[in-house]
């Protein structure tokens, strides 16, 4: 997998750090998984992610996925992010069109809970 690190240019009262990892073949519509982590990896350091669940696994399978991993910010939670990942999906699409029929989301603890309110608000990004 191929790994590449940003930061979310939204707006200035919300930076928000993530990775991206594209398998080594060609990264054009893929099926997405993002990935939400647990509260422990929220944070200005970027590598913290990579502590926990999938992303510590990335470097070691190449799945035929992009997997996004954004890192909430410190003292906040995923619901206050939530504008801030729809951006990022926004920006990820228009670069690699991923296959938005193909979209899964993944989380642990804190992210888990973030997957629900996700599906039950409906959102845009995950719809054709």
């Amino acid at each position: 997998m191929l790994k590449k690190y940003y930061l979310s240019k939204r707006n200035s009262c919300c930076k928000m750090n993530y990775a991206v990892y594209f398998p080594n073949k060609n990264p054009y519509n893929l099926p997405l998984l993002l990935y939400l982590h647990e509260i422990g990896e929220r944070g200005e350091k970027i590598e913290d992610i990579e502590k926990c669940a999938l992303p510590k696994y990335m470097n070691e399978f190449d799945i035929p996925y992009i997997v996004l991993a954004p890192q909430c910010t410190d003292n906040n939670f995923w619901d206050y992010h939530l504008r801030d990942i729809e951006e990022i999906l926004n920006e990820i699409y228009k670069e690699y069109k991923y296959d938005k029929k193909r979209v899964c989301i993944l989380g642990s603890s804190m992210g888990l809970l973030v997957h629900g309110i996700m599906q039950c608000q409906d959102r845009i990004y995950l719809k054709e």
